[in-house]
């Protein structure tokens, strides 16, 4: 549940919006999402014909309890998660969302679902396990 920001948030050219979190889904900062038929957001799941966005705050946060609004980076940004699968990351690696564990990152398999992001590495900050993802703006962006 830790999200961070290396470059380009929240000036300098990250791509940003907000939306209504489906209730009860459960969402995390850093965690990727996409909009269902509502305009909800909901975990991305890996799906080929998703667009998948970068949560910046959690579900049950105050300021998104009260707003009903939760931001997120559609791209442009270099950024820093802990919410990814467990593997062996290098600097380059394509990444997309795990179809397994919904919300969270993976190496790309090549099995259809689309690249949302590179590694730019791995490193511990604070105890934690960070990779950082450099977060393109993706192609078919629906805002």
């Amino acid at each position: 549940m830790a999200f961070n920001v290396k470059k380009n948030w929240p000036l300098g050219g990250a791509l940003e919006d907000s939306a209504k979190p489906k209730d009860g889904e459960g969402l995390v900062s850093g965690m990727f999402v996409k909009k269902d038929a509502n305009g909800e957001l909901v975990k991305a799941d890996g799906s080929a014909d998703e667009v998948a966005f970068m949560l910046v705050d959690n579900q049950d946060a105050f300021d998104v309890v009260e707003s009903q609004r939760v931001p997120y980076i559609i791209g442009n940004a270099i950024v820093q998660t802990d919410q990814y699968e467990v593997d062996t990351y290098v600097p380059g690696d394509k990444l997309e969302v795990s179809a397994a564990t919904p919300g969270k990152v993976r190496k790309a398999t090549g099995g259809g679902a689309p690249t949302i992001g590179w590694v730019d590495g791995l490193e511990t900050i604070e105890g934690l396990a960070m990779l950082t993802i450099i977060k393109p703006i993706p192609m078919g962006e629906a805002q």
